[in-house]
């Protein structure tokens, strides 16, 4: 449910039909809400649980913990609890 770029760690583009690495650097993203709430079906606890390990998981190796979190996540009437893991999230990788 993490890591879509495969690492937590920024890295340069690298353009295929130049067969080369270009200037724009990228910074991946280890977690984005709805896979937990919306694809997997996860309540709130059993996401946090799983975030919780993408957490540690990025700090053994010192990377960046980057999360995509959409505006509806924060609504109880679509998602109930998870804008709460979004503020659980947050003293978890800032702690």
């Amino acid at each position: 449910p993490g890591f879509r770029a495969g690492t937590c760690s920024p890295f340069y583009f690298f353009d295929l039909q130049e067969n080369k690495e270009t200037a724009l650097k990228l910074f991946p993203f280890a977690v984005m809400d709805v896979t937990f709430s919306a694809y997997k079906k996860l309540s709130p606890k059993e996401g946090l649980q799983q975030i919780k390990q993408l957490v540690n998981e990025v700090k053994k190796v010192n990377g960046h913990f980057i999360s995509v979190w959409h505006d509806r996540s924060f609504s109880d009437s679509h998602y109930p609890g998870w804008g709460q893991n979004f503020e659980e999230m947050i003293k978890l990788a800032t702690g």
